[in-house]
């Protein structure tokens, strides 16, 4: 009887282990379908011509390394948060390229505008204007033109293209040109002066935009030390008392703690965030 339990418990325990692996294999084969999706998406948007695969094996990598070294000194909930750090930092540079990016393609809309303007205004038609202006501006708005331009040379309508750059570029300016070309394409109208009007008003709007950014500086600067002061202090801490310290990553109380100062650090952060974040 003892021996038939035995068996039993054995081939009870191989069959779980079995079942566990497959699904840590498949839910890591999704994530990694995902990250490579999401990441390769957003470099191509970006213009960034990567391998995804290779900067998902260097996360994975980075994430372990961060692991192992982190746990020598922040012990094991310090390795928790460290390699989730390194598993995001991907994403978040990412997203930052690309946000300057669009940031850097809104300050040279203005300009573009004009140029095309003056173009319609020669004589040269819409689609001949974007090609002028694809040759003779800088990056990234030479990019999304000539990507406009290919786009429209192999069949599709140009008000669909530049539709299409509004997707890869979700802001409001973008959105104010493809409007502005799609109303003058169905209804007719003055497009060149459309483009100069909304040049002047994407100009006067930047300005206004620089001066707030002026203002919220300090609020900003505020933001990052309300959330960066505390780290400093318990890293400083943790350096003096160690002992003492330990209590915060070992015992139930101090994950609590943590997890209240996490979620207040968050809520300070969002609120400063909302207040200085003026839209105009």
């Amino acid at each position: 009887m003892m021996i038939t339990i035995a068996i039993l418990a054995f081939m009870s325990t191989i069959f779980a282990f079995l079942l566990m692996y497959q699904y840590l294999i498949e839910g890591a084969s999704i994530y990694e379908q995902k990250f490579v999706e999401n990441i390769g998406s957003a470099m191509r948007d970006s213009f960034v011509f990567y391998d995804p695969k290779r900067v998902f094996i260097y996360t994975l990598l980075g994430a372990g390394v961060a692991a192992v070294l982190s746990y020598f000194f922040l012990g094991i909930f310090g390795t928790f948060i460290v390699a989730l750090v390194v598993a995001i930092l991907p994403n978040v540079i990412v997203s930052k390229l690309r946000k300057r990016r669009m940031a850097k393609f809104i300050y040279q809309l203005p300009d573009c505008l004009a140029a095309m303007g003056s173009s319609l205004r020669a004589g040269s038609n819409l689609s001949r204007a974007i090609e002028q202006s694809s040759r003779q501006q800088p990056k990234p708005m030479s990019q999304e033109l000539s990507l406009v331009m290919s786009e429209y040379k192999i069949g599709r309508k140009l008000e669909d293209a530049i539709h299409n750059m509004y997707l890869r570029m979700p802001e409001p300016e973008v959105e104010l040109l493809n409007s502005a070309i799609a109303i003058a394409g169905t209804v007719g109208g003055n497009l060149a002066g459309t483009f100069d009007t909304l040049s002047d008003t994407l100009r006067a709007k930047a300005a206004i935009e620089g001066k707030i950014d002026a203002l919220t500086a300090q609020g900003k600067m505020q933001g990052w030390v309300a959330v960066l002061l505390p780290v400093a202090v318990a890293f400083i801490l943790f350096k003096q008392e160690p002992v003492a310290m330990s209590a915060l990553y070992r015992e139930p109380v101090g994950w609590i703690t943590l997890a209240v100062l996490a979620v207040m650090m968050l809520i300070a952060s969002v609120i400063i965030r909302k207040i200085v974040n003026i839209d105009v």
